[in-house]
């Protein structure tokens, strides 16, 4: 007997619905690779590679999905860009890298409860470490361009979560850990809507809605 119309409906929305996490994270993906080659792009006509007291921020959340990704120089961050002199240079790296994967740490939805965080990776290339394992391909990518084209420190993190409601605003203090941070430019995609704004110091509060 061929397969009644009602069938073939629910065999379409099973299929639907098993693929549609593959595709809102492929979604955030792109989003995301639009924003940073944009920001990089930018960047490069005016500075090149590497700008000292410049942290980018990107943020999208589609359908629940959330990812955040920063990038900044080292010397904002530990105030040293070379491979570590000692211990002490050391832990400030390692330091550095505790507090970006702890991202309640530094950043903060409105309200407080709209997304809650799942997971986070933090790199620094450029220090002389082969710590690298868990970036996703574009990390890698560009952490083999960074060290081709300048042995300068870095770091890299990706925060990832859930949201059961677009935040209104996101409120970011990276000044409470990292005093010589001096500007972020954040991109944000939210839904339908997407912007930018840049914080003085490290801090401030960004609006995600129209």
């Amino acid at each position: 007997m061929a397969p009644t119309g009602r069938c073939l409906n629910v065999a379409a929305r099973a299929s639907v619905g098993g693929s549609r996490n593959k595709g809102i994270t492929m979604r955030i993906a792109l989003l995301l690779s639009l924003a940073a080659a944009s920001a990089l792009a930018q960047v490069e006509r005016q500075h090149g590679h590497h700008e000292h007291g410049r942290i980018t921020l990107q943020l999208a959340q589609a359908d629940g999905v959330l990812e955040v990704r920063l990038e900044a120089p080292g010397s904002d961050l530990v105030g040293f860009e070379h491979v570590p002199a000692g211990p002490a240079q050391q832990a400030a790296i390692d330091a550095a890298l505790a507090i970006l994967r702890d991202a309640p740490a530094w950043l903060e939805f409105t309200p407080a409860d709209a997304c809650t965080w799942e997971g986070s990776e933090a790199v620094a290339p450029g220090y002389g470490s082969s710590d690298g394992a868990g970036l996703d391909r574009a990390d890698e990518d560009a952490r083999h361009r960074h060290d081709h084209h300048d042995a300068h420190g870095e770091f890299h993190a990706v925060l990832r979560g859930s949201c059961r409601t677009g935040p209104a605003a996101l409120r970011v203090d990276l000044h409470r850990h990292f005093p010589g941070v001096q500007r972020v430019r954040v991109d944000f995609i939210n839904g339908n809507h997407q912007g930018q704004a840049n914080l003085q110091g490290g801090k401030g509060v960004v609006d995600l809605q129209p």
